[in-house]
């Protein structure tokens, strides 16, 4: 067949050529094709008259049939060549040169055309749809891209081009299409006509596969801002869901990994991609705003500490129980008294009720919360919900309702006694059941005080009477030749009281001034192991060295001998501990001439104290009798030092072997009253009246009090008071953290003493 087509293509290029070679020798001579051909026509009449009328014609035409015949005579010779060469298997183009020239012309936006047919033959879609928007035929370009799926691309990437064209030009060009007049619309077809009819473009389905395919790569390569771009411009709820599930996954993954390694990581590489992880909250906000989600909305501004914006989503969603549930958790009572009190008290579930004793409660008002609590008690003990009940004993259990908090929480142990036990309730129902019989014995307790606290009373005068209990004159002189244990040479007296007297003195063997305290009362123990256990319990918890504790460098026995009044020679054991002598104040004395001190001042003392505290509470020792009294303040470099620690406890096991009350009314935390078990949050609480002193020169309590009994009493069934009833303009962060060191129970506040350094660390800087 190729053959033939050859030997076609010779015999028109022959004819061809004759045909110009006739044309031009006529031009010159017109009897020249007469004259040629007729020896080869003679005899054939009809031929004659071919040749007479062709030769006229080439005379007329002249030189316009020589352009003619050479414009055949080359288009034939082109015929002849390609033919000759399909014949001969040149000019095929193999497969692989295909590709390349396909790829060459993708890339350099050259051989466009030749591309475009080698790829319509090859039916490579993809290529020919990208040729054609190099070439700039965007109808085209999109008509053969449009039914590719984003998995049918080679590079997923080249769908964006795809995404953008659509966006950028066919949808205008569509949307200007649908304007246009039927005559106008006819006359663009029919200069156009090889293009595709634009009303094919404007598809509902057509749109849809666009946009989420565009959605999903965006996904695939966490684009999240650009994912949500595409959500914001198609307006699909279902794709807003989707994003949603995604960037929750990506910020747990993110959170996990961080946990591990300190880093943010994406896919195992440093974090590279357009977002940073606090960047997903924000995300979360805008997505949750477009699927009308106002509840998860409003826990993602928690999680930011947005707690206004929170609250606000959620009063727009009428969430008013969840609203005042998110102001209670940061403590913002009196906004969640005021959102809970949109509701009807008639209309309130008992999950409602219950959040508005809760609040009642922690606002302090605990007259009215009893109020509350009477009106609904039936409501609330007619629950069959173990947690109901459980959490409303302990309420009761808070508002001095011993007998109704003994009620429900028996109920609450009938529900499901497995779960009362796990949840400490057999404990809380036993301290309830004994607290009546504690408050009996706060009087016998208070009786029995140790060697540490000679002053053992309330200073404030009330109605002309001063709360303290009486104190032992101690009418031995000093006598400065007398040397403890043939070592300590007594120089002076420094102070006295009641628990006995306290030396200056100097160590013959290191020879260095000490002081050393009488610790007066230990002689009245007759229980010889008991005395020796108290050595050693002292000697192991005095042996704490810190920059902030007094150093205890021995505890002692010594006897002497005197003469009473009738001259008779007794012999007397006497008990001393020997400590670092610091030159300074107490505390005490600086609170008595300064305050209130401004915060600038006081904080740094509380913070060294701190430091002190959290050393020997790592050590498992708790002081038991922090108070102003006993942090001193050295003179030269301001350095405050607590003393008597590691003493105070071994005292107390000598002294009050049964009992668990010890500290100093004044400054000692609720549990150690009620003999509950304590821990380094008693020193805590009992920092935190110290901080309120320095910080108002009053005490957090009520000073309207006839009796140390009553107000103990009064001090475990009243809140502290705040800083703003002593001084105005208190900042409210200063507020929470001393509030917090008040709380009464142990659990609200502070768990040890870093933590509070922490923050007033924090607030210090803040005011810088």
């Amino acid at each position: 067949m190729k053959f033939l087509k050859f030997l076609f293509s010779i015999f028109i290029f022959i004819l061809f050529a004759l045909n110009l070679t006739i044309s031009i020798f006529t031009f010159f001579d017109s009897k020249f094709l007469t004259d040629f051909v007729a020896s080869f026509l003679k005899g054939i009449l009809g031929g004659a008259y071919f040749l007479i009328i062709y030769s006229k014609y080439l005379v007329v035409t002249g030189f316009w049939s020589i352009l003619i015949n050479s414009f055949f005579f080359i288009v034939s010779f082109i015929f002849m060549a390609r033919a000759y060469k399909e014949m001969v298997g040149r000019g095929k183009i193999p497969h692989e040169e295909e590709a390349s020239i396909i790829d060459y012309a993708l890339k350099t936006g050259k051989n466009i055309k030749k591309a475009i047919k080698i790829a319509k033959k090859m039916g490579d879609i993809e290529s020919l749809g990208f040729l054609y928007l190099l070439k700039g035929d965007k109808l085209k370009a999109f008509y053969y891209l449009k039914n590719l799926d984003l998995e049918d691309f080679g590079n997923k990437r080249d769908f964006l081009k795809v995404f953008e064209l659509y966006k950028t030009f066919i949808i205008p060009f569509v949307e200007s299409w649908k304007k246009k007049s039927s005559f106008k619309k006819f006359v663009w077809r029919l200069f156009n006509f090889s293009s595709p009819n634009p009303e094919y473009l404007d598809s509902e389905l057509l749109r849809d596969g666009i946009y989420r395919n565009a959605f999903y790569y965006y996904l695939e390569k966490k684009k999240f801002y650009k994912a949500l771009e595409v959500v914001k411009e198609y307006g699909d709820v279902s794709l807003a869901n989707v994003l949603i599930g995604a960037v929750e996954e990506e910020r747990k993954r993110i959170r996990n990994e961080y946990d591990a390694t300190g880093k943010f990581f994406i896919n195992g590489e440093l974090e590279s991609v357009e977002f940073n992880p606090a960047d997903l909250y924000k995300l979360l906000e805008v997505l949750y705003d477009i699927t009308g989600d106002r509840e998860k909305k409003s826990e993602i501004l928690l999680k930011q500490k947005k707690i206004e914006e929170a609250a606000k989503e959620l009063l727009k969603d009428g969430k008013y129980r969840r609203c005042a549930e998110v102001y209670f958790s940061f403590d913002k009572y009196e906004r969640a008294l005021e959102v809970i009190d949109n509701i009807e008290d008639e209309e309130k579930k008992i999950e409602e009720l219950l959040l508005k004793l809760k609040i009642l409660i922690k606002l302090g008002l605990s007259k009215k919360a009893i109020r509350f609590f009477k009106k609904f008690e039936d409501i609330f003990y007619d629950s069959q919900d173990f947690n109901i009940l459980m959490e409303v004993g302990k309420l009761c259990s808070e508002l001095k309702l011993g007998d109704e908090a003994i009620k429900f929480l028996k109920k609450a142990e009938e529900i499901d006694p497995i779960k009362f036990s796990r949840n400490d309730g057999a404990l809380i129902l036993g301290e309830l059941m004994e607290e009546k019989s504690a408050f009996e014995g706060i009087e016998k307790n208070l009786e029995v005080y140790s060697e540490t606290n000679p002053k053992f009373f309330i200073e404030e005068e009330v109605n002309n009477l001063s709360i303290t209990d009486s104190t032992e004159e101690d009418l031995e002189l000093f006598d400065s030749s007398y040397v403890i244990s043939g070592r300590y040479e007594l120089i002076e007296e420094l102070g006295r009281g009641g628990a006995g007297v306290v030396y200056l003195a100097r160590d013959r063997v290191l020879d260095r001034k000490v002081a050393i305290k009488e610790l007066k009362k230990i002689s009245e123990v007759k229980d010889d192991e008991r005395i020796k256990e108290f050595f050693r319990e002292a000697r192991l918890l005095a042996k704490l060295n810190h920059p902030n504790i007094v150093q205890v460098y021995d505890i002692l026995k010594d006897e002497r001998t005197y003469k009473d009044r009738s001259g008779d020679k007794k012999t007397i054991e006497k008990y001393y501990i020997v400590m670092e002598l610091v030159e300074g104040m107490s505390l005490e004395s600086i609170i008595n001439e300064m305050a209130p001190m401004k915060p600038e001042n006081a904080i740094p003392i509380i913070l060294k104290v701190l430091d002190g505290l959290y050393f020997a509470h790592r050590k498992d020792v708790v002081h038991m009798d922090i108070k102003p009294a006993n942090i001193l303040i050295t003179y030269d470099d301001k350095i405050p030092k607590i003393t008597d620690f590691g003493i105070a406890k071994a005292m107390f096991s000598l002294f009050n072997p049964d009992d668990k009350f010890r500290g100093t009314p004044k400054y000692v935390s609720p549990e150690v009253i009620l003999g509950k078990t304590v821990d380094e949050r008693a020193d805590i609480y009992s920092l935190g009246v110290t901080f309120f002193e320095m910080l108002t020169g009053e005490i957090p309590y009520d000073k309207n009090v006839s009796s140390v009994k009553e107000f103990i009493q009064k001090k475990i069934n009243s809140k502290p008071y705040k800083l703003s009833k002593f001084v105005s303009g208190v900042d409210e962060e200063l507020e929470r953290i001393v509030l917090k060191s008040l709380a009464h129970d142990p659990d609200d506040r502070y768990s040890s003493a870093i933590s509070m350094k922490r923050d007033l660390e924090k607030y210090l800087k803040s005011k810088k």
